[in-house]
């Protein structure tokens, strides 16, 4: 194929790949996820691919006694796996700050809900002021729950 002919030809490729990525600059992480596994894609399976090539990468230069760039090293921290601490202090002082916050949240209990139990247990309760706390205990949770599934 001749040159003029490779180079319309990757042209069209380039116009045709724009035609099918308008928009997709709009949408978010899971947008894109949810895209990916319409096409037939494992984004999870993907993001490993992709981390996987990137440590061989970053190893060849360092076996080459060559500077591995911070994009490299900041593409590899970015796409590990979600239970491997990164190699960079900072990073790692990031992941493990993140990771704690997540666990903290899962066990915070409003301080209200000490008090109401201990009312609870006082017997001296009238079926009015039960109920109304069944009905604040059940909306304390499910206030709780939604809370946690944002964060999570």
């Amino acid at each position: 194929m001749s040159k003029r002919k490779t180079e319309r030809l990757l042209e069209e490729i380039r116009r045709m790949a724009e035609r099918l990525g308008e928009g997709d600059s709009a949408l978010n992480h899971e947008e894109v996820r949810n895209e990916l596994r319409e096409t037939g894609i494992d984004p999870d399976e993907l993001k490993a691919r992709f981390h996987e090539a990137a440590k061989r990468l970053a190893e060849r230069e360092r076996l080459a006694n060559r500077f591995v760039p911070l994009s490299l090293k900041q593409a590899i921290d970015a796409t590990r796996h979600g239970d491997q601490v990164p190699n960079d202090p900072g990073a790692a002082r990031v992941f493990a700050e993140r990771w704690l916050n997540k666990f903290r949240l899962l066990f915070e209990l409003p301080e209200d809900l000490q008090v109401a139990r201990a009312y609870r247990k006082s017997e001296n309760l009238s079926e009015t002021d039960q109920m109304d706390l069944d009905q604040l205990e059940k909306d304390l949770k499910e206030k709780v729950k939604k809370e946690n599934e944002r964060k999570v």
